[in-house]
Order: C-alpha cells, then sequence, then structure tokens
C-alpha cells in the first residue's frame, strides 16, 4: 500500500457534506447589552409615551445576546407590564434601545 492510500484510510470522514460550513455560518457573535445613559432612557420613553396603536415604528431591542430590529405598525403597549407590540412581537421595554417613527 503506498503513502496516498495509506492517507486516505486515516483522512476524516464527514457523513453530512457541507454540514461544517453551515453550522460555522450559522455562528453568530453576541453583543453586550448597552445600558442607556440617564438622558437617552429620558428621551426613549418620551418617544414611548407619543407612540399610538397603528403608528409605523422602527424598534431596535436586545434579543437572545444580540440586537435586531424590526419595523411594523405599533400594537398594545403596556406601560404598567412594561411591553410594547410591534406586528406581532411582544417586546419588553427594558430591552429597546432605540425607537424611531412619524409621530415620535
Amino acid at each position: 500500500m503506498n503513502n496516498a492510500q495509506r492517507a486516505k484510510i486515516f483522512a476524516p470522514y464527514a457523513a453530512l457534506k457541507g454540514f461544517g460550513d453551515y453550522i460555522r455560518s450559522a455562528e453568530r457573535t453576541t453583543e453586550e447589552r448597552v445600558l442607556l445613559a440617564e438622558d437617552a432612557a429620558a428621551e426613549l420613553n418620551a418617544r414611548l409615551q407619543r407612540v399610538r396603536r397603528g403608528d409605523i415604528i422602527r424598534v431596535r431591542y436586545y434579543l437572545c445576546d444580540r440586537y435586531v430590529e424590526i419595523c411594523g405598525a405599533a400594537g398594545k403597549i403596556s406601560l404598567e407590564e412594561e411591553w410594547l407590540a410591534v406586528g406581532g412581537v411582544k417586546i419588553p421595554i427594558a430591552d429597546i434601545l432605540a425607537l424611531e417613527g412619524e409621530n415620535t
């Protein structure tokens, strides 16, 4: 047996071709949660007070170790329970980093 044939015996076997590449592409980097300064938190609170149901808004919020952005119609806003619904997604107010919209 020559060296090339012998090397094939000990080569790693990939049962699922391309799976390793898929896993590497699916890995995501995590982002640290940003703690808003007092003035930025006050500005965000003022913007939340101006949001009305049906307004088209863009929200950047923390979800599963990273920031994501959603754009859609504002749904119910519960300041008592501290969440905002955008496009059917309930977003905790504490997780919101930025809010933009027509009336905000």
